[in-house]
């Protein structure tokens, strides 16, 4: 502790400013552990300048008054995160501010689910006067998804918004934005970060999030993984039962030991915000930040480390058999849909006949049996699956070939395509 104190000593200012000199003095990941008790320190000693604290925009006398083109509205009010169901409305209200500009005028919007905060840009529509708005998001959008024109007017008058058009009008009552819960404004912001192509997020994202536990006590299995190691990007999920990786390599300006966990939702997001480019992945103080071209998002930080994914995957195999994707998958989706319920199916490799044979029998569903050409095989066994778990693996792989890889009838499997790795337990049948 006494050498802490005598490096914390030194320190001061405000959180941000706290961690610089840290980082400076032992290396940013030493700083980003110790920064909590660096923190502390300073509290007690005096010399913490508490960070400005960035407000949601305030309530303002000039009536709110725009007119936007419907269909580009809508699609930006999907790049928003809200509560449909929630034992507190204000949360499944939205707050919309009008900015004027010399040519044309630009929204900001926000929404929040108090999980994921999003803010968002609307460019280029009609602001006949500024001002903020809060209101309901589905009264909103049901009304705009509904409607067959072009471009609708929103106005700000008395305690409604008046959402208009030549035949018509509806009158939303407005929430004061007083009662909006407050965005966040980390004191700190980590210097390590991640930047990526947005087509590369996106697809990492969607190819593990099937695997991600939907309820579990750990929650960092609830959330998709993403990890930088040496030149490889890393996307995971796993909910113990299964996981599946996905590597990417060759991109530029990855930073090694670059983690974070992310709740597989955060992406339809995403993707609404992001109109190519890239994205940018940044961590603070408990939480995580993600820039896109036209829109930011805070996402809560989950508690807890991701397990050791690396440390699951079996080296060494018994037998092995390459078989095309396609063929493998129309097989699986037979079976499936011949059972009323979720039994498994056997896997049988037999290298001297050049087969992969999958079958099962069950006294009341009846019986099945097919046998798919191998492109190689090494090795003979009979292992059990779940059907519907390998079938979730191969729907997400480009390849034209998987390769299916075992140790014994009652270790995990492993199943290869590409740059995809799928790491499944075996059922006892």
């Amino acid at each position: 502790m006494e050498v802490k104190e005598e490096l914390f000593k030194n320190l001061g200012g405000t959180p941000q400013e706290i961690y610089d000199k840290l980082a400076d003095a032992v290396g940013e990941e030493t700083a980003w552990s110790l920064l909590g008790e660096a923190i502390d320190y300073c509290r007690r000693e005096g010399t913490l300048n508490p960070a400005e604290s960035e407000e949601l925009v305030a309530e303002q006398k000039t009536p709110f008054h725009v007119t936007v083109n419907r269909e580009a509205f809508i699609d930006t009010l999907a790049g928003l995160p809200y509560e449909k169901k929630t034992a507190l409305p204000i949360l499944s209200c939205i707050v919309i501010e009008g900015i004027a500009g010399s040519y044309f005028g630009s929204l900001q919007l926000w929404g929040t689910d108090l999980e994921l905060f999003g803010k968002v840009l609307f460019p280029k529509c009609d602001v006949h006067s500024g001002g903020s708005v809060c209101v309901s998001y589905t009264k909103l959008i049901g009304v705009l998804k509904n409607l067959d024109v072009e471009e609708v007017e929103l106005k700000q008058e008395g305690d409604s918004l008046v959402v208009r058009w030549e035949e018509g009008e509806y009158k939303i009552p407005t929430v004061s934005i007083s009662d909006f819960p407050a965005f966040p404004n980390p004191a700190v912001i980590r210097k390590k970060k991640l930047e990526i192509p947005v087509p590369v997020f996106i697809e990492g994202v969607k190819s593990v999030a099937y695997a991600v536990a939907k309820d579990d006590s750990r929650l960092s299995l609830q959330t998709v993984h993403i990890r930088v190691i040496g030149d490889e990007l890393h996307f995971v999920g796993s909910d113990g039962h299964r996981l599946v990786l996905k590597k990417y390599r060759d991109l530029q300006g990855l930073e090694d030991g670059f983690s974070v966990n992310l709740p597989p939702k955060s992406t339809r997001y995403i993707e609404k915000m992001a109109e190519g480019g890239t994205v940018i992945v940044e961590q603070a103080l408990n939480f995580i930040k993600i820039g896109a071209t036209t829109g930011t998002l805070w996402i809560r930080e989950v508690e807890g480390e991701y397990p050791d994914y690396l440390s699951v995957i079996p080296t060494s195999f018994e037998c092995e058999a390459e078989v095309s994707v396609s063929k493998l998958s129309n097989v699986l989706k037979r079976i499936i849909s011949f059972m009323s319920v979720n039994l498994g199916v056997k896997f049988s490799v037999s290298q001297s006949q050049g087969t992969l044979r999958i079958f099962f029998e069950d006294q009341e569903e009846g019986s099945g049996e097919e046998r798919v050409e191998v492109v190689s095989a090494h090795g003979e066994m009979e292992v059990g699956f779940n059907p519907k778990y390998l079938l979730d693996f191969l729907k997400g792989t480009k390849a034209e070939t998987v390769r299916v890889k075992f140790t014994s009838p009652d270790t995990a499997a492993v199943l290869e395509s590409g740059e995809a790795t799928y790491v499944v337990m075996p059922m006892r049948i």
